[in-house]
């Protein structure tokens, strides 16, 4: 079966004898007829940026039809001309990101000289070719509009059809059409920006300054487009003019001037100071673009500095000062190691704000009253800064060749950027991130254009303790009902480091009223990652009858559904994949007002999974109590997906008719009617949801039950379960 898929594709990508990229660039493409709509073959056809003197040549073909493809985004002029015809010039002919320009035009016998200005004319702007549903983001909206996290992309929530992705899984995405938010595609200059572990945008531009536009299609793209099930979004960065242009821009906020939240209203501190704990931030950022060599070699640079300042507030339920004299009356140093624990580790947290009282229960006969808890206002100095870069180079080799370089570049650092607890337990949050692009375009015929593309981006995310040698890096999670657990988080540390190599090519073929793409759209990935673990183990304190969780962890008991896991082995694991797609398309212009396309789209995302020894974990149960083995031991693959064909059709219909009811409505270009079907899949994340699928060879979780009586509380109970386990997960018996 995958052998014949394997022919099959072969086959089709050499019959079409072209290939595929997910272009970044437009389309301008017209057809040339005179005053009686007779075709013309054979018009000579110019197209120049006005912004960067570059200049494009093609002739109308058979059908009267002619096509530039990969023009950089911008703003054009067209001249057209034939033999017993005046010359025409179309000005300010707006080029947009997988857009199609139509511009047609009609010549007038003679030799005079006509100049329009396409912004006058009725329709410039609709897209009468392509059925595709969405919109463009332009530069100016990106400049002007509002928008808090100076990602242009999160602009795509004022399209039709795109809302919020609340409590849903993903980096700065969105809901389309109402799917996942990982069900989109996200590109940078037409390639690879996906966070293939979590899924969402991998590098994220913060500079409005520096993006062109972005595009986002929500439903009926080209075949070309895949690896999604609700939008593709492409970031276009900008690129250097025969002016020299540039910003400058500061941007600074405080909270001084920010409310109190509810939360925050119950710290006395907080009241006492009439505004959040103080925080600023400062945002320099500036780009500057021109000409290396006019009309031929262009740059354009941005660097962005981005400093946040902060004292940071955190939430812990802790003893107050009533509550830890009570303790250390009913326990003094050496009695219960737990409670030594507890105080010393809040001995900087003593609780100021709403108390309440954890009843300790009776022991013996005698009742241990009633410990006084409240809310402690942990605040920490809070620093993070982020570096991000970007540069590009255009060069224009030759009518017939352009060649393109830009780099992305993003160093964030984050001390105690983890989920801060008490102090000696926290976090830290680091990223490198970079993403490389070299573009090669090449002018066939008038009729054949490729474009190839060769990409590589890094995702480097780390959360390493911030003390590993010191508390945190030796006592398990202790987890306590009704107060703030103690130890590191089990989240961390964690890491991940993604390596992403992208290939590209595309070539577009124009036969008559025919434009055929297709091909080949290659990425592998190779990583590394470290989910999060449990090295040092973990407990959790329940209640039992008679005793909150609190009473059981002074005692050290489990109560009536405590825990004791610990995972053994190592957290890393390399997840990779080759990821393969190809397609080829048609679509045909059958009429002035009627275009059709049809293509098909394959698919095969690889199988990242099968790099791990163990994909998964088949529960407790099945473990064999003396040698720890089992079926979580075994090898086993998961079974690649080869059926996935996406087919598309599209209808794009605009009338052209000026007479009747409809046509003053609907003709001369004033309406475009689109409809379609497609079929789209969405990729597989190569993160692993639990932290059992790790390559370890045993991984140890027990209950803890409750048992009857007070005599028996203590770390018995847990050692009749897993004796092995006793010194790794309960150092506080030392």
């Amino acid at each position: 079966m995958k052998s014949r898929i394997f022919l099959l594709i072969t086959l089709l990508i050499s019959l079409s004898i072209i290939t595929l990229a997910q272009t970044s660039r437009g389309t301008v493409s017209g057809i040339v007829a005179d005053q009686t709509a007779a075709i013309i073959p054979g018009a000579q056809v110019t197209l120049s940026n006005t912004e960067t003197g570059v200049v494009r040549t093609s002739v109308t073909n058979a059908e009267g039809v002619y096509r530039f493809d990969a023009v950089e985004l911008g703003t054009y002029s067209v001249k057209i001309s034939a033999n017993n015809f005046g010359t025409v010039s179309k000005n300010n002919i707006v080029v947009s990101a997988n857009q199609i320009t139509q511009v047609d035009t009609q010549l007038s016998p003679g030799s005079q000289e006509l100049s329009v200005d396409v912004t006058t004319e009725s329709g410039a702007l609709l897209q009468t070719e392509a059925p595709v549903r969405g919109g463009n983001i332009e530069t100016q909206r990106i400049t002007e509009l509002p928008f808090s996290s100076r990602n242009p992309v999160s602009l795509a929530l004022t399209l039709p059809g795109v809302s919020s992705n609340r409590n849903g899984f993903g980096a700065a995405t969105f809901s389309v059409n109402g799917g996942r938010g990982r069900s989109n595609n996200f590109l940078i200059d037409g390639t690879e920006n996906n966070d293939i572990s979590v899924a969402g945008q991998g590098f994220q531009i913060t500079n409005p300054d520096a993006v062109k536009e972005v595009s986002v299609q929500t439903s009926n793209y080209d075949a070309e487009f895949g690896r999604a099930g609700g939008a593709v979004v492409n970031t276009i960065t900008k690129s250097g003019t025969n002016g020299f242009h540039g910003t400058l821009a500061f941007l600074y906020d405080t909270t001084a001037d920010d409310a109190l939240t509810s939360s925050q209203a119950r710290d006395p501190e907080n009241v006492l100071r009439g505004r959040p704990p103080s925080g600023t931030e400062n945002i320099y950022s500036a780009t500057i673009g021109g000409p290396i060599v006019k009309n031929r070699t262009f740059f354009f640079g941005a660097y962005q500095e981005d400093r946040q300042r902060s004292s940071s507030q955190a939430q812990l339920t802790t003893p107050t000062a009533a509550g830890r004299t009570a303790l250390r009356a009913l326990f003094p140093t050496g009695a219960s190691a737990n409670v030594d624990l507890l105080l010393s580790a809040t001995q900087n947290a003593v609780a100021n704000a709403s108390p309440f009282n954890l009843a300790l229960g009776t022991v013996n006969g005698v009742n241990r009253g009633n410990i006084e808890f409240g809310t402690f206002f942990r605040n920490y100095p809070a620093l993070s800064i982020d570096h991000q870069w970007q540069a590009r180079i255009d060069h224009q080799l030759s009518e017939k060749d352009q060649l393109s370089g830009r780099m992305l570049s993003d160093r964030l650092t984050s001390p105690k950027g983890g989920i801060a607890e008490f102090e000696g337990f926290d976090a830290d949050y680091s990223q490198r991130l970079y993403n490389l692009l070299l573009t090669e375009t090449h002018v066939v015929s008038s009729t054949f254009t490729n474009e190839a593309r060769l990409g590589y981006n890094r995702l480097d995310f780390g959360f390493p303790l911030s003390d590993p040698s010191g508390p945190a890096g030796q006592l398990p999670r202790i987890a306590v009902t009704s107060i703030s657990s103690l130890g590191a988080n089990t989240s961390f540390p964690q890491g991940r480091i993604a390596n992403n190599y992208t290939f590209q090519d595309t070539v577009t073929n124009v036969r008559g009223n025919h434009t055929i793409r297709g091909g080949v759209d290659l990425l592998r990935q190779i990583s590394t990652q470290a989910a999060p673990f449990q090295p040092r183990g973990g407990l959790t304190y329940t209640s039992s009858t008679g005793y909150t969780p609190f009473a059981n962890f002074v005692d050290n008991f489990g109560g009536a559904s405590g825990t004791a896991a610990r995972d053994f082995g190592s957290a890393v694991y390399f997840p990779s994949l080759f990821r393969t797609a190809a397609f080829v398309q048609d679509r045909w212009r059958a009429s002035e007002a009627l275009t059709l396309t049809l293509g098909v789209r394959y698919e095969y995302f690889g199988k990242p999974f099968n790099t791990l020894k163990t994909p998964a974990f088949t529960g407790l149960f099945n473990v064999d109590p003396a040698t720890r083995t089992g079926p979580f031991g075994q090898p086993n693959k998961v079974r690649g997906d080869w059926n996935n064909w996406a087919p598309t059709i599209g209808i794009a219909y605009s009338p052209k008719n000026k007479t009747g009811l409809l046509g003053k409505i609907l003709g001369d270009n004033k309406s475009v009617i689109r409809t379609g079907y497609q079929l789209g899949y969405d990729s597989f994340f190569n993160n692993i949801a639990s932290n059992a699928a790790v390559s370890s060879p045993n991984i140890i979780a027990t209950s803890i039950p409750s048992t009857t009586g007070n005599g028996l509380r203590g770390l018995a109970n847990f050692s009749a379960q897993i004796p092995a386990t006793q010194a790794a997960l309960n150092p506080l018996s030392a």
